[in-house]
């Protein structure tokens, strides 16, 4: 099997496991996306081939969107794949750097555990009632914690690259001359 991360030899243990399973869920985020496919397919071909479209398609879709974007979302965050945008923190150097990666990491985890927060409570609300898609009755409950779970899995990548920050804030300095090999012009 394929690896799906970068290894990072100077990585934590706890770094290592958010890793190992970020990688795992992504195996299933694909998985899901390759089932919603070949749904998608098959109901394009029954209804305009055989004027037979697959029942309930689009609830099948909506329950596996939903496992793509939050199985797949752990390994985004921790192969730090998100869009961002640095235009300011490019002309920033050092501990300046450091220090706005910090801030970043602390908004994006503070926003990040509300979105977990009031994921998790909506599913345990439809996990109380025991939700259900209309045609085909498919545990939208069940969906949902599969999503809160993963989710959380969001937080432990952002904690991971906080705890990277704030060591390059208050680690050693590096200076710039002593990292870069002398390079001589042709």
């Amino acid at each position: 099997m394929p690896s799906l991360i970068r290894t990072r030899p100077h990585e934590s243990a706890f770094g290592r496991f958010v890793a190992f399973l970020s990688a795992g869920l992504a195996w299933g985020a694909m998985l899901s996306l390759v089932v919603m496919m070949t749904i998608t397919v098959v109901d394009v071909v029954g209804r305009y081939a055989f004027n037979r479209p697959l029942p309930g398609s689009n609830e099948y879709i909506y329950c596996l969107m939903g496992l793509v974007v939050f199985l797949g979302m752990g390994l985004c965050t921790y192969e730090n794949g998100h869009v961002r945008v640095d235009v300011v923190t490019l002309l920033a150097r050092g501990r300046t750097r450091a220090a706005m990666d910090v801030l970043a990491h602390l908004l994006s985890l503070g926003t990040a555990a509300v979105i977990v927060w009031r994921l998790w409570l909506t599913a345990l609300d439809h996990t109380k009632h025991l939700n259900v898609t209309q045609v085909l009755r498919l545990p939208v409950w069940l969906v949902e914690l599969v999503m809160a779970a993963c989710s959380t899995l969001l937080l432990l990548g952002l904690a991971v690259h906080l705890a990277s920050a704030l060591s390059a804030l208050f680690g050693p300095v590096k200076r710039a001359d002593s990292a870069a090999p002398n390079d001589k012009a042709d």
